[in-house]
């Protein structure tokens, strides 16, 4: 057979080899996007004793150093060795001390834990410099509330710069909140806790929890609580009894 009768079969085969090609690099560039925007949710975990909360509005004003950790979904465990400056860029603008990056796998998602530092304000107006979470402690007719605290500016400055990094907005739904509360008091105290689980119970308005000397609980506060913070700006999630009569260890 000559060349000129097979010519149009072989032209027509090397065009569909040549679209065939196409497609599976368009293919593969729509994984590699999705995998790019994958991660976004944000967890954040802070330890809270109970003398924090009492040398806070004792302290003439001066705000108390909690520490803390943030969890930034990432799309796989070798992602942070690949894009550890810029994802520690990215923290660093939005918390602080951030440090001690690694990676952790949480069922099937991986995630970027750093350490950070969460401020405890004895005031409702701390100064500009607070990141956008922190909590405030101020005492009221019903004890000392211990609120919780987003600022809604700083929160979409975190939001844009998560989509111009990661090509992903945050939203309240990606958030997730955990106090890891402790009474290091010398006696049993009863605190109020709001809309949150304690130790994985659901507190869904408003409960008591007793804790004796030294006695943790974990309190995760419930994602419609959560939304309510960013919406408002701000939301009790603990009350504890004045100092009088508690006993600092």
């Amino acid at each position: 057979m000559e060349w000129s009768q097979i010519k149009p079969a072989w032209s027509f085969l090397t065009g569909r080899i040549g679209e065939m090609a196409r497609l599976v690099c368009n293919l593969c560039l729509a994984l590699t996007t999705v995998l790019a925007i994958y991660g976004c949710d944000t967890q954040l975990k802070t330890d809270l004793f109970a003398n924090d909360i009492y040398d806070a509005v004792n302290g003439g004003g001066k705000p108390v150093t909690l520490h803390a950790i943030v969890m930034f979904e990432i799309p796989s465990s070798n992602y942070l060795e690949e894009h550890s400056q810029q994802i520690s860029s990215f923290l660093q603008r939005h918390f602080k001390a951030v440090k001690d990056l690694s990676t952790k796998n949480v069922d099937f998602d991986s995630f970027c834990v750093a350490k950070t530092e969460i401020p405890l304000y004895p005031t409702k107006n701390p100064s500009s410099s607070h990141p956008f979470f922190y909590l405030s402690a101020l005492p009221s007719d019903k004890g000392i509330e211990v609120s919780a605290h987003v600022d809604n500016n700083k929160f979409e400055l975190f939001s844009r710069d998560c989509e111009n990094e990661f090509m992903q907005r945050i939203n309240s739904k990606d958030m997730s909140i955990t106090i890891e509360f402790q009474n290091d008091t010398r006696k049993d105290i009863t605190c109020q806790v709001y809309s949150v689980y304690a130790n994985q119970k659901p507190v869904p308005l408003v409960g008591e929890i007793s804790l004796k000397r030294r006695e943790p609980v974990t309190l995760d506060i419930s994602q419609v609580h959560i939304d309510y913070i960013i919406k408002n700006g701000k939301s009790v999630v603990i009350v504890l009894p004045k100092i009088s009569g508690i006993k600092k260890s």
